[in-house]
């Protein structure tokens, strides 16, 4: 089948449809050829057929995703489905607001969590919610158990870092939403080993005193969550990886300050 006789899919979240109706975003091809907005460039992104735009739309914003090459095409249909299995897990993240395929590739309209970074915000919270260290504190149970929420369901990350749990404070309360879905899938075999590869990813990007002292409260409440302990050799393969994590990200940045004007 050419791309000309690719049969047009849209669909908008009702919830969605009377902001992007008075932005004329109500057809396929207004999805796949508007320039409302900022575009976010990424290294590579867009050798790979993939796009990205930050709408703001009235109060709410959104982040656009195009895919407009036929390799790139699965990771529209995957981060749907990414999206609906971790909601459906009961770990907050982005909404959909409208997808579509068609002749000139797909695309996907998500909403944007609020807050900020973990990673940038983690100073701040842990005076706040990161408690003593008998503790453990509220910031280390909710990290728990997000991430056995997720596992739980059967899902994995693959890049379960700080950067990518964003942390949201108003009125008082902590609210953890996870954001970044591309690599989410769900493993048939070796799920342990998904899972301790996504356990050893959060505790090497959270400051390592913070970890030394709250990391058994960041694993009793994932074991909590989860409903089962972790293998006895759990702790061996989570500090073999978080080493081997450290030293990737060594000689990644030692490649990056090599280069011309790094």
């Amino acid at each position: 089948m050419s791309s000309a006789e690719v049969p047009v899919e849209l669909h908008i979240e009702p919830a969605y449809a009377q902001t992007l109706g008075a932005a004329g975003l109500t057809t396929y091809e207004a999805f796949m050829t508007t320039t409302m907005g900022e575009p976010l460039v990424k290294p590579g992104l867009q050798e790979q057929g993939r796009q990205r735009r930050r709408l703001t739309l009235g109060d709410e914003t959104f982040y656009l995703k195009r895919y407009t090459s036929s390799s790139s095409l699965p990771g529209a249909r995957l981060e749907v489905l990414a999206v609906r299995s971790v909601r459906d897990a009961g770990v907050p993240t982005m909404s959909l607001a409208a997808t579509g395929l068609g002749p000139q590739g797909g695309f996907n309209l998500v909403t944007e969590v609020p807050g900020d970074a973990l990673s940038r915000r983690f100073d701040e919270l842990v005076g706040r919610f990161g408690g003593g260290p008998a503790a453990g504190g509220e910031l280390a149970r909710r990290l728990g158990g997000l991430a056995g929420k997720l596992h739980r369901a059967g899902l994995v990350h693959r890049d379960l870092y700080a950067s990518h749990i964003f942390v949201d404070v108003r009125g008082g309360e902590l609210d953890l939403y996870l954001i970044d879905l591309a690599r989410v899938f769900r493993p048939r075999r070796r799920c342990w080993r998904w899972r301790l590869k996504d356990l050893a990813a959060l505790k090497y990007s959270l400051p390592a005193d913070w970890a030394a002292r709250h990391w058994p409260a960041v694993r009793d409440a994932y074991e909590d969550t989860l409903g089962r302990r972790l293998p006895f050799w759990a702790a061996v393969v989570i500090a073999i990886r978080t080493r081997q994590t450290a030293r990737h990200d060594r000689r990644r940045l030692g490649r990056l300050a090599r280069e011309p004007g790094g």
